[in-house]
């Protein structure tokens, strides 16, 4: 960029002779000067050529940031790192940085070595879903469990390490096995559920052909606390049509079966079995 070389100090010392010559002497400086500013200064100031911009021209003193950066250009070039709308700048190790703009409802957080910004899932942004419930899956870390079913009750989970939804009525297929024959078992309907440490459950079983069984053992759906005579259910044997008085099965040993003692059924008997009961679970 060139510059003004006329200065007053090497002009002589003498008015020109009269005050009229010396006032069109400094008008033609000033002019010069406003000429200089308008049309030379101002219009290099505006050059935008790459590598030859007004800012080229205009001097910064470098620092940790910019690195060897002494003009103008280069520390905005060092800050042009943003891409995108949203986009935001951090200093990096040595030079600024861009972190790329993060999803809806994340909000900006630190990361866990301290060293940069990053963009975190708040609150909002775990939330999908009425009826969705945030908890803590570890130190400084929300989560959400997703909403449950209609009937669900809120509820620890068997590792208590987290929340979860329970109550859901669900089929089981258990292990029949008879002392004696085995009858022709035309159609086993059995469900459970459970809610905290309680399971509850019923069974139906229905047989179309005795064949001389007797004695029933049916597995639990989920292991017990205890075993034994601890756990007591109630039992209704319809045989032939016939209901029979209520009968109390337990438990037994560690194999978590209900142990149903019945009389013996005939051959060609029909019979309905129906089991029902709660106990506490493990």
């Amino acid at each position: 960029m060139p510059a003004i070389t006329w200065k007053h100090a090497d002009q002589p010392d003498d008015v020109l002779n009269d005050a009229a010559n010396f006032k069109a002497n400094m008008d033609s400086q000033s002019e010069a000067a406003r000429t200089y500013i308008n049309d030379t200064l101002l219009t290099e100031l505006a050059r935008v050529t790459d590598g030859s911009s007004g800012a080229d021209n205009i001097g910064m003193t470098p620092n940790a940031s910019t690195g060897t950066s002494n003009t103008a250009q280069t520390i905005v070039d060092k800050l042009a790192v943003m891409t995108t709308q949203g986009d935001i700048t951090y200093q990096g190790v040595a030079a600024p940085a861009r972190l790329a703009k993060g999803t809806a409802y994340q909000h900006l957080g630190m990361n866990t070595g301290a060293t940069a910004p990053e963009w975190q899932a708040s609150l909002q942004s775990l939330i999908t879903a009425a009826g969705d419930t945030i908890y803590g899956s570890g130190a400084n870390t929300p989560a959400k469990l997703a909403k449950g079913t209609a009937g669900q009750i809120y509820t620890m989970n068997s590792g208590a390490t987290a929340p979860e939804w329970s109550g859901s009525w669900a089929a089981w297929t258990p292990t029949l096995t008879w002392t004696t024959a085995t009858p022709t078992v035309s159609s086993t309907i059995s469900r459970h559920v459970s809610i905290g440490k309680t399971c509850f459950f019923d069974i139906q079983i229905s047989c179309s052909d005795g064949k001389g069984a007797t004695n029933l053992t049916i597995s639990l759906p989920v292991a017990p606390k205890n075993t034994g005579s601890t756990n007591m259910f109630i039992a209704l044997i319809q045989i032939n049509g016939v209901n029979s008085a209520p009968i109390c099965a337990g438990d037994t040993s560690t194999d978590y079966v209900i142990f149903l003692p019945f009389p013996t059924l005939t051959n060609a008997q029909g019979a309905v079995i129906i089991v029902s009961g709660q106990y506490e679970l493990a």
